[in-house]
């Protein structure tokens, strides 16, 4: 219910501009990291096309587009012709796409988190593997099982996007203490 809640327009929109300062600062710190890590490679810049099939589909966009204005994502409304235009192997039915000009993409995800986790490692990163299923309060520490054997920190990080409240709620998580901070 309360994702139901997350997910009405109202929120979306709220959602939206409260993200936005992070989400604006997103492909420059990218290109930063990248150009330190000798990414720069796997970054596309040609945008994000999405095709609609039908007049109604493309119609509904109207609060999508008004939105995208206010802060400041630059798109491009195309018909067939026009989006054949960019990208001539299309197939299917479609009526109407919008080209997204500002969007950048990843060609290859895991080669570029090799290049950044090996960057991480050339600054003096230790990059240790484990099982973040074994996050447990160990006295007033956090403590997670690797390879290598048990790290121990003041705080705790768990970034498994949907995922997070899946390890937070375990039942090993609610003893404890200290809250581990999701995201």
């Amino acid at each position: 219910m309360a994702f139901r809640a997350a997910s009405q327009p109202a929120r979306l929109i709220e959602t939206a501009h409260l993200m936005r300062p992070l989400f604006a600062r997103a492909v420059a710190e990218h290109d930063a990291l990248a150009a330190e890590a000798g990414a720069e490679r796997y970054f596309s810049r040609r945008g994000w096309l999405k095709l609609y099939r039908s007049d109604s589909a493309f119609a509904a966009l109207a609060p999508e587009f008004e939105l995208a204005g206010r802060l400041g994502i630059a798109n491009t409304p195309l018909d067939r012709d026009g989006a054949l235009a960019l990208e001539p192997a299309l197939t299917g039915a479609f009526r109407h796409a919008v080209h997204w000009t500002g969007s950048v993409s990843v060609s290859n995800p895991l080669a570029l988190t090799l290049a950044y986790a090996a960057h991480f490692a050339a600054l003096g990163g230790l990059m240790l593997e484990g099982d973040a299923r074994s996050l447990h309060s160990a006295g007033s520490f956090w403590r997670v099982e690797t390879a290598s054997g048990p790290i121990d920190a003041g705080d705790a990080v768990v970034a498994l996007g949907p995922w997070t409240p899946d390890l937070l709620v375990s039942p090993a998580h609610n003893h404890s203490r200290r809250r581990a901070r999701g995201g």
